[in-house]
């Protein structure tokens, strides 16, 4: 099978986001005094010129992408990511895992404003991958296979998810230790339990098909996302540090 995808040409507001996200690197990874009082600034441009050439690659590829066939949709992701996100600092109050340096000069509203327009990059970064991945056909056909999974019970299974998402989290406020890794468990469960028990879920129907792409792009592309938010992170001047128990 093939996605009849090929490379074609990239569109001008690619080629600009590929010159943007350059001179934003440089600017994250020097130290230049000229630029110092952008240098703690760079999250929101390195990464909404990463959201820019991706969708610009997708574009390329298969002739459109999310950015472009649905702009108002794909701009909800935005404050949709950010709450998001502010969710998971509020959980990581509990544990402690992470924690962000060179941003004590920001006032208490320059801190919330600066954080929510990077929180907001999250999930357009992430969904912008997956349908790039999904342009090339060992991984859009790849992860279909004639073995399905489908549970008896779906709507106890979501109950179940909700349960353990809830219980897990209680537990991680009371030892946050050796719970800490289900700050990221607990909030998917009950999510996904939720859409389940409210039969808006679609992942179930394509297990049961033996399509496991639902599963396996988002998972790919945050992995993706993950390395190069750690590589950019790496070398900025406002970034964030890990404190992770036992491995640490």
């Amino acid at each position: 099978l093939d996605t009849g995808c090929r490379w074609g040409r990239l569109p001008r507001w690619g080629v600009a986001g590929i010159a943007f996200l350059t001179l934003a690197w440089v600017i994250a990874w020097t130290r230049l005094p000229s630029l110092a009082a952008v240098q703690c600034h760079t999250f929101v441009p390195l990464w909404l010129s990463y959201i820019v050439v991706v969708s610009a690659l997708t574009h390329a590829r298969k002739g459109t992408c999310l950015l472009t066939r649905n702009t108002l949709r794909y701009a909800a992701l935005f404050p949709a990511s950010a709450v998001l996100w502010w969710y998971f600092e509020y959980l990581n109050r509990f544990v402690q895992n992470w924690h962000y340096v060179n941003v004590s000069d920001f006032t208490r509203t320059e801190y919330g404003v600066f954080a929510t327009l990077s929180f907001s990059t999250v999930l357009p970064a992430v969904v912008s991958t997956v349908e790039f991945l999904r342009t090339f056909s060992p991984l859009e056909y790849g992860f279909c296979t004639r073995r399905g999974w489908s549970p008896r019970h779906p709507r106890l299974l979501g109950l179940f998810a909700i349960v353990v998402g809830g219980a897990v989290l209680a537990t991680m406020g009371a030892h946050p230790d050796p719970f800490f890794a289900v700050l990221w468990l607990g909030p998917l469960l009950i999510w996904w339990g939720g859409r389940v028990v409210a039969e808006q879920d679609t992942i179930l129907p394509s297990l049961a098909k033996g399509d496991w792409r639902p599963l396996a792009l988002p998972a790919l592309a945050a992995l993706l996302c993950g390395f190069v938010w750690e590589l950019w992170n790496l070398g900025s001047l406002a970034r964030w540090e890990y404190s992770v128990p036992y491995v640490q």
